[in-house]
């Protein structure tokens, strides 16, 4: 039986920001603008001790995680963990953050850059090889607790050689301090528009240029 044909990252890039436009549009949403920040650095990692009763544990596919509480695991409610469980990419990973068996992070990696979380900011950067990070999401019991930034070690210490991607809001603070507390550069500032069906990303690199 013959592989069924790959849709190409471009087509398939276009086809989700359509799917997604479609949706804003439909709820009344008929602007947007989105101001990001890009950052990236160099794996592996290494890991800092993490806290006692604190564990990391990765994940294929979203039954394996879905698993553990039949393990005795609180995987919170269904809403807190939606974005956890959502459909793999191939070779996609999910790395949870558990504490005294409840969660209270996830970070997801995706094995395509061209994923649709990151093909409309990233272009041509970055290789092959190269991860991107996200989402992720603390959930709210457990912020303030170092939890992003000890994910994002685990997950560049076991990456192997190759450069991570990770982006998140401009205005999102913690967020900025969790990603460079794990020792990710800022490369860049993106802007995305959207009106209507029509949208625009415009990347400017950083004072030092993306190659740094």
């Amino acid at each position: 039986m013959s592989a069924a044909p790959q849709i190409p990252p471009t087509v398939h890039r276009w086809l989700v920001d359509y799917y997604l436009a479609l949706r804003a549009v439909a709820s009344g949403r008929f602007t947007e603008r989105q101001d990001l920040i890009l950052f990236r650095r160099r794996c592996p990692a290494t890991e800092e001790a993490l806290p006692a009763a604190t564990e990391i544990r990765a994940f294929t596919s979203p039954d394996a995680f879905l698993d553990l509480a039949d393990a005795g695991y609180d995987l919170a409610s269904p809403a807190d963990h939606a974005n956890a469980v959502t459909r793999f990419f191939p070779g996609g990973q999910l790395y949870a953050v558990f504490i005294d068996k409840k969660l209270a992070h996830f970070s997801r990696v995706m094995a395509d850059r061209h994923d649709p979380n990151f093909g409309p900011y990233l272009g041509e950067m970055g290789a092959a090889a190269d991860i991107c990070i996200g989402p992720c999401e603390t959930l709210p019991a457990f912020r303030g607790r170092g939890l992003y930034a000890a994910a994002l070690r685990r997950i560049c210490a076991e990456a192997g050689p190759c450069d991570a991607f990770i982006y998140c809001a401009a205005t999102n603070t913690a967020s900025v301090k969790g990603i460079r507390k794990a020792s990710f550069t800022e490369i860049g500032r993106i802007v995305r528009r959207r009106i209507l069906f029509w949208s625009r990303t415009k990347f400017t690199p950083s004072p030092m240029g993306p190659d740094v």
